[in-house]
This record gives structure tokens, sequence and C-alpha cells, in this order.
């Protein structure tokens, strides 16, 4: 039974019970940080890096800001570009849009997280000479990333995993501000790339998406997990002591 199906269960079967409920609604509000849209129930997806270090067992084993970079650097097909432990490449044409783009920015359209140097990732979907972003690095059980988005980005990108089981997680694109998106298998799978892919399209069968990226932050295989099953079960622990706390004051 998977994890919403047990807190319909849970619902329909003790509705009289108003501690249940509160039990409920206290699992409930966890499964409202998992984000997930994707087709694999060991994938869990988090929009607050905090919450997605707290499940994956703490701060990853890799990072790269860019920030050691003081020059713009193109990447392309053909000319992949190795940062840290990720190699940005794109898959299916380039031009100089796609780059490590360091202070002052070059490419303002597409926003920088924080002011500093920053990856920006494009995608184009039925325009001739133009291709999708490619992260590619040594396989992960998890990633996650700070983002910007453009704001003549097509409603929606979807980020396809490259994993065992070809999930795709969509995100949305358009952002007043910064967002972040941490992925995390929690049954033993792990992925080796990230390809962004727009497939929002407009009244001429065209789509673009552009991010900035910022922060990415990863756990490699050897890092030890903690078990998503004991996180969620910790927290709604922790909420159900809040509510016996509450009930004694």
């Amino acid at each position: 039974m998977s994890f919403q199906s047990k807190l319909t269960y849970l619902s329909a079967t003790h509705n009289q019970s108003g501690s249940m409920k509160r039990y409920v609604s206290v699992l409930t509000l966890i499964s409202g940080v998992l984000a997930a849209s994707s087709s694999s129930a060991a994938l869990l997806v988090f929009n607050d890096r905090s919450a997605w270090q707290t499940a994956a067992g703490g701060a990853g084993d890799l990072f790269e800001n860019f920030d050691s970079k003081t020059i713009d650097e193109v990447y392309g097909m053909a000319t992949p570009v190795t940062e840290g432990f990720i190699t940005w490449s794109v898959d299916g044409g380039s031009d100089d849009s796609w780059r490590i783009d360091a202070p002052p920015a070059t490419f303002g359209s597409i926003p920088s997280v924080n002011g500093s140097t920053y990856v920006t990732t494009l995608a184009f979907e039925t325009n001739s000479g133009f291709g999708d972003t490619m992260a590619t690095f040594s396989s992960i059980r998890a990633l996650g990333f700070d983002y910007a988005g453009a704001s003549y980005s097509s409603t929606n990108t979807n980020i396809t995993l490259t994993t065992s089981n070809g999930d795709t997680v969509s995100v949305e694109a358009l952002s007043s501000g910064n967002s972040f998106v941490g992925l995390l298998y929690t049954e033993g799978e792990t992925f080796n790339s990230l390809r962004w892919d727009a497939l929002s399209l407009d009244a001429n069968g065209s789509g673009q998406i552009a991010m900035g990226v910022d922060n990415v932050e990863a756990f490699s295989v050897s890092a030890v997990p903690v078990p998503a099953a004991a996180w969620l079960f910790g927290t709604g622990l922790l909420g159900l002591i809040s509510i016996a706390k509450r009930k004694k004051a």
C-alpha cells in the first residue's frame, strides 16, 4: 500500500477519533513536502533543501556553486565542460547561450540565483539547430539545486532523469524568485544524468525554457542514507509528541 493510500485508509477508518484526525493531519503535512510527479514510488521530490537533506541523511558529500570560475566558459554538444563533479553539455545543438556565466552576467535574461557565477540551462522544442541541456556525473542517489526561471520560458519545463526506470519530474520554469528542487531515491536506485526538456509548446508548435542553476548538491552512492520511511515516521512521531504535550497543557 502506498504512503498516500495509507493516509486515505487511516482517514476513512478512524474518522470519529479526534486524536487520529490530528495524526492524519500531521502525516498529510509531511506528505505535502513530497511534491513527487514521477512514475517511481522510490523517487521523492522536494521543494525545500532542508527537508530534502533531512530525508537524505544530512548534507550531501558533493557540492558545486561554480564561484571558483571567474570567466565565462561556453559548453555545447561537441565541447562539454566539467566543473566540480558535473559535466555540462548540450544534446542536439548549441550556440553561445549555454555557458557557465561569471559576473557580470552575459545573459541577464537567464537569471542568476544569487548574483554569483551560475550555469545557464536551456531547452528547445522543435527549434532546428538547438538542443537540451545535459548534466552528467558519477552515479548518485540524490541531487538538489537552486534555480531561477527566465521570464520568456514556456510554462513548464520537464526534467528527465536518466535512471534505471527512466523517471520524469516536472518543475515550474517561471519563477518570481529563486526555487529549489531536490530528488531522492529511497530503494537503492542511482542515476547519472539530468536532462532539461521543453515540452510546453506555443501556437507555432515550438517551446523553450531557460533557467539559471546554482548550488548543486548531491549524495554519492557511498554516502550512507537514512531510509525515507524512518524519516517520515520520525517526523510524524515528533508531531504526535507535540500534540500530546498540547493536550496536557
